[in-house]
């Protein structure tokens, strides 16, 4: 009796035990996504500094990616755009996307002091930059 117990116990173990093991990983020479953005400190920098100065002699300031000699062919990941703007919306600046949709905040965006007369959908939240992380 106790060996028939026994031998019960050991073959209800050991399928547990083979229904817990997970499958071995395939693609070992792929390394584990981070999910961290690639953000150019430097390329923050400058724009950042751009921003500031003139925000302090203008009141505002547009960054448009398509068009104009200082802005032209740059291109801002979701990491740089939110190291970028956050500090500016946290601070009580407006920042504002472009009234076109298909048209997103890492190619066109003003930062301005005053919310103006646009309509509030306009309007680039923090919330919204980390969502797009």
């Amino acid at each position: 009796m106790l060996v028939i117990a026994f031998l019960v116990g050991h073959t209800i173990g050991a399928t547990s035990k083979k229904k817990k093991s997970k499958p071995a990983d395939e693609a070992t020479d792929i390394e584990q996504n981070d999910r961290r953005w690639e953000i150019n400190e430097d390329k923050v920098r400058k724009l950042r500094a751009e921003i500031i100065q003139e925000l302090k002699q203008k009141g505002k300031y547009k960054f448009d990616s398509s068009k104009g000699e200082r802005h032209e062919g740059l291109d801002l990941n979701n990491g740089e755009l939110y190291e970028l703007l956050s500090p500016f919306l946290r601070k009580g600046y407006f920042v504002l996307r472009s009234v076109f949709w298909f048209i997103y905040p890492n190619q066109y965006f003003e930062i301005k002091k005053h919310r103006g007369s646009y309509s509030s959908i306009w309007f680039v939240t923090e919330d919204e930059l980390e969502h797009q992380l």
